[in-house]
């Protein structure tokens, strides 16, 4: 799977799991006000379950925005950037 698919997915879900319909911005639980604890373990359960990965729990509350999952998530697939 290349990166551009994995950003898109990933933001997909993302912008379904809190609600989202804004455009261009960082997707991070600092900026979105539905982004809270609970659903933050739900998201990474539904990322985790999608790409067929697991986050481990020193992951877990550093990966808090679009970015930083995406990153960890391509490392995890083993694609080269």
């Amino acid at each position: 799977m290349k990166k551009d698919i994995i950003k898109k997915k990933l933001n997909k879900m993302i912008k379904k799991r809190f609600k989202v319909k804004k455009r261009n911005t960082l997707l991070s639980m600092n900026n979105l006000e539905n982004w809270d604890s609970l659903g933050h373990l739900k998201l990474l359960s539904e990322v985790e379950q999608q790409f067929k990965i697991k986050f481990s729990n020193k992951e877990i509350p550093i990966i808090t925005d679009e970015k930083k999952i995406l990153s960890l998530l391509i490392n995890k697939l083993r694609l080269k950037i």
